[in-house]
């Protein structure tokens, strides 16, 4: 996910991402920011009801999205309000979908919607350090001084610690239950991974930075722990 700053980054088996806990999503399920009706263009929140389990020594998220109401008539219509600094704070559709936001210095620090959900968030130099909504969902975040995210906890128990280089890249990750994971990067590109359930890969690259080579050594274990679910 983050270069680790480029959240476009997946998380599969040997791939690196620095949020095990995604909140929002891009076109590859990675933590970005809302999704988009493409055939409206308006915003969609993505509303979860979010737990952790533990399996094979790995933290799993189960999620569920809300979806808005599907549209009841052929014509649609929506309102838009926002305030002075062109922040959405209100929006409304015609099949009565509705949702209000307020910010803080441009954070949003609480959502609405007309059936119930809410959710709060507070901001720490721009970055997000707690969360909780209606739903009971709560998590905690710190970031070292270069903006790394390197202690995550929930409501649940899930928790884990992180280490960077000094290029911003995720070397180490240490859970809870002392499930680990180790990588080494050279030139931004993940040429080794494994972790302490005996896992590894290792990767070749050529000088434009595709994958020519790969190597995975699967032990045991479902090779999806280190990965990122949604």
């Amino acid at each position: 996910m983050e270069n680790m700053n480029n959240n476009s980054k997946c998380c599969h088996f040997g791939r690196v991402s620095e949020e095990v806990e995604c909140d929002r999503y891009d076109e590859n399920n990675c933590s970005t920011s809302c999704s988009y009706d493409s055939d409206i263009s308006i915003v969609i929140p993505k509303i979860k009801d979010t737990k952790f389990t533990a399996v094979s020594n790995a933290c799993v998220e189960l999620s569920h999205t809300l979806e808005r109401p599907k549209e009841s008539t052929t014509v649609f219509e929506n309102w838009k309000e926002y305030d002075d600094k062109g922040n959405l704070i209100h929006f409304k559709t015609s099949d009565g979908f509705e949702y209000w936001n307020e910010y803080d210095e441009g954070n949003l620090i609480h959502f609405k919607t007309n059936d119930g959900y809410e959710s709060w968030s507070e901001y720490n130099n721009r970055k997000l350090i707690h969360f909780r909504d209606s739903n009971g969902k709560e998590n905690w975040k710190e970031y070292d001084d270069k903006g790394n995210l390197i202690h995550f906890k929930d409501a649940t128990g899930c928790e884990y610690w992180q280490e960077f280089d000094d290029e911003g890249n995720m070397i180490h990750r240490i859970f809870i239950n002392s499930y680990e994971s180790w990588y080494e990067y050279d030139k931004g590109n993940l040429i080794h991974f494994k972790d302490s359930n005996g896992n590894e890969e290792i990767n070749e690259y050529d000088d434009k930075g595709n994958v020519i080579y790969s190597k995975k050594l699967n032990n045991k274990v479902d090779k999806n722990e280190d990965t990122e679910l949604k």
